[in-house]
């Protein structure tokens, strides 16, 4: 006797878009894959991000690496390149602050010296007489008789420019007194002519931190009395300050 056996009934499977077998779905689910194939290639960037978005919640090792982090070898370069841009940084700052002081520093000892120099030369070109450095010696002081008085100086009163230390000094006779006119000093030298009894004067200034100035005038006294040859500077008792107000 031949015996059937009844098998499962076989699903009515269909092929959908891509090939594959697929079980049929209810309108409703064939009405959103269509509406799925349609975004697709209409829009396909966005399906392409959704893709990327799946693949990186299942740890996919495809993923772009912007969405991975960083390895340990990246992060060493990245320290070492900060680090190299850091220290060029620093050095910068830190030469730029080095000159910035260095200038103010030889600005300070420009404006002391020069005033010094302009207070000395104002006082020597009322001199009659002076009685050191001989003539065509020179020394690390003046001293000369000034002609004529100012508010702080009196007529034929012997005066005195020299360095004590580090300081330089006028030294008045009459009435005895010591002004300071500057300081940071660290060389002061007259120079008096042999033949037309002009005064040189170099001042030399110094700061700890290793700044230096260096500054020189000429002056020519005024008021000599034994001066008979260059007229042209001389004025023979006639000259005298004259000061506004």
């Amino acid at each position: 006797m031949i015996t059937y056996e009844m098998a499962e009934p076989v699903p009515n499977l269909r092929r959908d878009c891509f090939g594959s077998l697929r079980e049929p779905r209810n309108d409703r689910g064939e009405i959103s894959v269509l509406a799925s194939i349609y975004n697709a290639l209409v829009n396909p960037c966005s399906v392409i991000a959704s893709a990327a978005k799946q693949s990186l919640c299942r740890g996919n090792p495809m993923l772009p690496r912007r969405n991975r982090g960083f390895t340990l070898i990246e992060v060493i370069i990245v320290i070492i390149i900060l680090s190299i841009v850091s220290a060029i940084t620093i050095h910068f700052m830190v030469s730029s602050l080095r000159i910035y002081t260095m200038t103010v520093n030889q600005k300070t000892l420009l404006d002391e010296g020069k005033l010094a120099l302009e207070r000395m030369c104002r006082d020597i070109r009322d001199a009659r007489t002076i009685t050191s450095p001989a003539s065509g010696g020179s020394g690390s002081s003046i001293t000369f008789t000034r002609t004529n008085a100012t508010a702080q100086d009196t007529a034929s009163e012997n005066i005195t420019f020299q360095r004590t230390g580090t300081d330089l000094e006028k030294v008045k006779a009459s009435p005895a007194a010591t002004i300071a006119l500057a300081s940071n000093i660290f060389a002061f030298t007259v120079t008096r002519g042999a033949t037309n009894d002009e005064i040189k004067l170099e001042l030399r200034l110094s700061l700890g931190s290793g700044e230096q100035v260096t500054l020189q005038t000429k002056v020519y006294p005024k008021n000599l009395a034994d001066d008979t040859t260059f007229t042209y500077k001389n004025f023979f008792f006639n000259w005298q300050e004259e000061i506004g107000t």
